[in-house]
């Protein structure tokens, strides 16, 4: 997201990278966080995490 000026406003603004992954996987994925963590910050971190294949790795990883 920060490649382009719109993204890194949106990226200081809280926004989080959902990279890849589908709509679909991103409300299960929130489902499962807010079920198991109570902390904002560690849902943000782990969305940006592939638990189980719902992100394409990364070229760096």
């Amino acid at each position: 997201m920060s490649t382009y000026e719109a993204g890194s406003a949106l990226r200081k603004a809280g926004v989080v990278s959902g990279r890849d992954m589908t709509s679909e996987a991103a409300v299960a994925k929130l489902y499962y966080l807010f079920n198991v963590c109570d902390d904002a910050d560690t849902i943000k971190q782990r969305m940006e995490e592939d638990i189980r294949g719902e992100l394409t790795p990364e070229e760096n990883e």
